[in-house]
């Protein structure tokens, strides 16, 4: 347990009320416990970056490990699929002949397509797709 030291605190009769009304509900022993427990929240509060002063620091510090962590995981996966992509374009270029103008005609119907569909393409939407068009 650690050290505590005795002081006065003076209070208006409506806050002093209120403890006694809400300190048992917040799983507090004492007023003490729970005055302690809201002094280092406001501390906490207090303490927060200037940049964010609605949260306190260690909230702070966990959304940023989290948002971190996703932007560390989302870089790699991306890195991999244009990888997969890059892939894709060298063996479709090697094996294709095609012209610039047709180059990119095609870009801007897959710059639509992807604006279409939210960037939810499937290769079988394409592929019928192409069906339709050479049939």
């Amino acid at each position: 347990m650690s050290q505590k030291e005795k002081f006065a605190l003076y209070l208006e009769p409506e806050i002093r009320e209120r403890i006694d009304r809400m300190y048992k509900a917040d799983n507090c022993f004492s007023r003490t416990e729970f005055i302690a427990k809201a002094v280092r929240f406001y501390l906490g509060y207090l303490d927060a970056h200037e940049d964010n002063p609605l949260l306190p620091a260690a909230i702070s510090s966990v959304i940023e490990g989290r948002l971190d962590s996703f932007e560390d995981r989302l870089s790699r996966l991306l890195f991999k699929q244009t990888v997969e992509l890059s892939m894709m374009m060298n063996i479709l270029a090697y094996d294709i002949e095609t012209d610039e103008t047709a180059l990119e005609k095609l870009r801007g119907k897959c710059v639509a397509d992807v604006k279409r569909t939210n960037g939810r393409l499937t290769f079988r939407e394409i592929l019928r797709e192409a069906a339709s068009c050479q049939g």
